[in-house]
């Protein structure tokens, strides 16, 4: 049989029980809610971070797609340019109205694209086949002329330097003309976009 002390202490041990119970259960359940909280914060977060990485490779994308417009665009209007020089020359010489400067500005605007397409080196690769252009124009106005003139006044001008110097102006702007694709390529290249990072 039980004794007056056990029954006692079983009854005040009951409330007592049912507390730390109660507190373990409460702990538990704050630290379940914690758990959850945290599971569902970093899913959130995981899939915010995929959507970001889906958005950057939208972006990256519709780069590389403009960019390779431009190449084509860049390709044209630098061959309408050279084209139009060369008529421009030949107007000259024989003195016809010259031909319009829409090219020239279609150059401006590309060479502006380019700026914000590209960055400063692809830039200043368009400055320097500019210049090669326009040193190609100097240099072909001579030669055209003499190739215009009799053999007899052919014979008493020396037109070596002169056919020497279009001949380099000419290697050195088709090079460069040539180098466009060159210049451009590693910015056309997607490959793999987490590898190889954002431009």
């Amino acid at each position: 049989m039980l004794s007056d002390f056990s029954i006692w202490y079983t009854a005040q041990a009951e409330p007592v029980r049912i507390a730390v119970i109660g507190g373990i259960i409460a702990l538990w359940g704050s630290f379940l809610a914690g758990a959850v909280s945290v599971m569902v914060a970093w899913v959130q977060g995981r899939i915010a971070h995929r959507a970001v990485e889906a958005q950057e490779r939208t972006i990256y994308l519709s780069l590389i797609e403009r960019r390779a417009a431009w190449l084509d665009y860049a390709i044209t209007t630098w061959s309408a340019w050279i084209d139009q020089q060369e008529r421009r020359i030949e107007a000259i010489v024989t003195n016809q109205p010259l031909p319009t400067d829409e090219p020239l500005r279609a150059i401006g605007n590309c060479r502006r694209e380019a700026r914000w397409l590209f960055g400063p080196e692809v830039d200043a690769f368009l400055e320097q086949l500019e210049v090669a252009v326009r040193h190609y124009s100097a240099n072909r106005m001579p030669v055209r002329e003499l190739g215009l003139m009799d053999p007899a006044e052919r014979r008493a001008v020396d037109g070596h330097e002169q056919e020497q110097a279009f001949q380099q102006s000419l290697t050195r702007m088709t090079t460069l003309r040539a180098d466009i694709t060159d210049k451009t390529r590693p910015y056309l290249y997607v490959g793999d976009i987490r590898a190889t990072g954002l431009p």
